[in-house]
This record gives structure tokens, sequence and C-alpha cells, in this order.
């Protein structure tokens, strides 16, 4: 969990955002547009560090709780 997000809610968001650019993409397809073309690639780039981010706490969490066992 991060602040009040879970995990899966966090890369449903991703997932809807990812989502959200291929539907501007295929719109201004043909366009000059390259404000909205630079925040599209803004928008994918921060959906892949929220995958990533929510990549690496799942390994960290699961090797925290590795450790605790251990301990025990």
């Amino acid at each position: 969990m991060i602040n009040e997000m879970s995990y899966e809610q966090i890369l449903s968001a991703s997932q809807e955002m990812k989502n959200c650019c291929k539907v501007i993409v295929s719109l201004i397809e043909g366009k000059e547009a390259p404000d909205l073309e630079e925040f599209v690639s803004t928008v994918e780039n921060y959906t892949k560090y929220l995958d990533t981010t929510i990549e690496l706490m799942t390994a960290a969490d699961k090797a925290l709780k590795d450790l605790v066992e251990m301990k025990k």
C-alpha cells in the first residue's frame, strides 16, 4: 500500500492512463499537436514509473516478509 492506495489500485490507474493515452494518440494522429504529443509521452513514462515502482515495492515486501520469518 502506498499512502491510501493499494498496489492493485495503482496498477489499475496506470492501466487506465495507458488506455487514455492510446485514445489520445489515435485522435491526434496526422495532426500537428506537439504539446499534446509531449504530454502523452510524459504520461506514458509516468505509467512505466508506476509499474516499476510497484514491482520493486512488491519485491521489497516479499524480502521483508522472508526476513521477518527467518528472524522468528
